[in-house]
């Protein structure tokens, strides 16, 4: 695996016990495939970069040019979820406002609240595992939930295609199931939200309908060497059969009834680290469970 450095707290049961607590509430379409297999947990007290989301690694592999690459379309891709997903739902669609305060922000440890910026006492990160999403296999999002001094929760953030946003504007608007901060999460694709009313109905239609399930194969895993890879591609029946195995079993048009709730458990939780040294073998599993036997 690639290495990162990063300071790392081993995590102990009271940890566990307190991400049970905190643990989000996730919330998905009446239709979904694909739910959680694994949640990775890690805790942090001092502001770094999250070793589970790659995306803000800069790699010395990279070019200027690149790492420019992917931070320019960080911040398209937020100001697209600001001007499509909001602007019909939001009373007062302050477009300025939304994209300063759902800007990606790779640093842990500050939370927005409306125009001011809060410390938090500690975070928990949730790396949440899928074996798929609708258009490829291999899914990871995130939602770090922030704590004050007394372990009561002052903001959540999460994931969506890789950019880190602010899901609630204030602690006051956190929505709870049982004492749970409610996360959505499209249909098919994962990604998180804190109002249905967000979800694009056009887009999500078209990734999970038959042009699009299935089409990027095994996603392009960032931490992968070039030894990992050659184990897990012995498996891959590569992007068109995987294509027709999806067209065939997970095309599906989804409901936008948000009806399934699941509140992650002790069991799914491990360690990030050993999350992640377990994903390629989790891929190649599914592989062989879910597509090779239909290809």
């Amino acid at each position: 695996m690639t290495e990162i450095s990063i300071k790392y707290k081993e995590l102990s049961e009271s940890d566990y016990r307190l991400a049970v607590r905190c643990a989000p509430c996730l919330v998905y379409d009446k239709k979904e495939p694909f739910l959680p297999q694994a949640i990775g947990i890690s805790l942090f007290y001092d502001t770094q970069r999250p070793a589970s989301l790659l995306f803000y690694h800069i790699r010395n592999n990279l070019s200027f040019k690149q790492r420019l690459k992917d931070y320019i379309e960080a911040w398209v891709m937020t100001l697209y979820h600001t001007l499509m997903n909001d602007r019909k739902t939001d009373p007062k669609p302050f477009a300025l406002y939304k994209f300063y305060n759902n800007r990606p922000q790779p640093v842990l440890m500050t939370i927005r609240d409306k125009w001011k910026k809060n410390k938090a006492e500690k975070v928990i990160e949730y790396a949440i595992y899928y074996s798929s999403d609708i258009v490829h296999i291999y899914d990871l999002e995130h939602v770090w939930v922030y704590l004050n001094k007394d372990d009561e929760i002052i903001g959540v953030k999460g994931t969506r295609h890789g950019v880190i946003m602010t899901l609630y504007g204030s602690a006051s608007k956190i929505k709870y199931q049982k004492k749970h901060p409610i996360v959505y999460c499209t249909p098919g694709k994962h990604s998180n939200i804190v109002d249905p009313k967000q979800l694009n109905r056009r887009i999500l239609e078209r990734a999970c309908g038959y042009n699009y399930v299935g089409k990027d194969g095994v996603y392009d895993v960032q931490f992968f060497n070039d030894k990992i890879w050659k184990k897990v591609r012995e498996f891959d029946p590569g992007k068109e059969k995987i294509r027709e195995v999806y067209r065939k079993h997970y095309t599906f048009k989804p409901t936008f009834k948000m009806t399934k709730y699941m509140i992650p458990t002790r069991k799914l939780m491990k360690p990030w680290y050993d999350l992640m040294e377990e994903i390629p073998d989790r891929i190649i599993k599914y592989l062989k469970a879910e597509v090779l036997p239909y290809v």
